[in-house]
């Protein structure tokens, strides 16, 4: 069974900030792992939960309040769909505007963890160890790569337009190749035709005459000749 988490992603407009870009409220991942990264090691404020007995929105929310040690906004929130990373993991997000979203000081939920592996000492680690409203642009270097997509959605519907995808093309298709494979292929086409043209002109050669058949008088021996006529 694969895994699901749920998450909220709240956006804003900057404050202080000439072109009044857009941010993002995104937190850095706690933990000894994490420690010492930046880029990719940011993340949707999320938290796993049971699809089967728990509703997608209402676990986010919980999981929130839990890492961040505040409620999440409460205003509402649009169902960005469900991003799969490439473990397998699943997480549904759900957006909401955070422009009044002031959390003052977070306190943030922890974890045990084996620490050094295989020490046999367990220490507590923050799930998250910091949480901050950060401009889109920079948001999407910052993130893990499983949750780009679900920021990329959030900013196309800001925009009103969809997410561009790249068209994939079969390698063996001639556009894949270029204009070159055209032109090789067109080549390819003109001598067969030169080819079939030349054989429909070309003129036939004249038929070999019958071949003589050996005079067997001549070949045959002086014993034999007189009796040739």
């Amino acid at each position: 069974m694969p895994v699901h988490s749920a998450g909220l992603l709240h956006r804003r407009i900057g404050q202080g900030t000439a072109a009044a870009e857009r941010e993002v409220f995104i937190a850095h991942m706690g933990g000894p792992f994490w420690a010492r990264r930046t880029a990719g090691a940011w993340s949707i404020p999320k938290g796993e939960y049971e699809p089967a007995s728990e509703d997608p929105p209402a676990a986010a929310h919980r999981e929130f309040a839990e890492e961040l040690g505040v409620s999440a906004p409460d205003v509402a929130y649009l169902d960005l769909g469900e991003f799969r990373y490439t473990s397998g993991k699943r997480l549904q997000v759900f957006a909401g505007d955070g422009s009044a979203f002031t959390p003052g000081r977070l306190v943030f939920g922890t974890f045990e963890l084996e620490w050094p592996p295989r020490s046999g000492r367990v220490r507590r680690f923050p799930e998250v160890d910091d949480a901050r409203w950060v401009a889109a642009a920079q948001a999407e270097r910052l993130l893990v790569a499983g949750q780009r997509p679900a920021l990329a959605a959030r900013l196309a519907r800001l925009s009103g337009t969809a997410a561009r995808r790249r068209p994939t093309r079969s390698p063996r298709h001639p556009v894949a190749h270029g204009r070159a494979a055209v032109r090789r292929a067109a080549r390819s086409v003109r001598s067969l035709a030169r080819t079939r043209d030349s054989r429909a002109i070309a003129p036939r050669s004249a038929p070999m005459p019958p071949r003589a058949r050996p005079d067997p008088c001549r070949s045959a021996s002086r014993a034999r000749r007189s009796a040739c006529p």
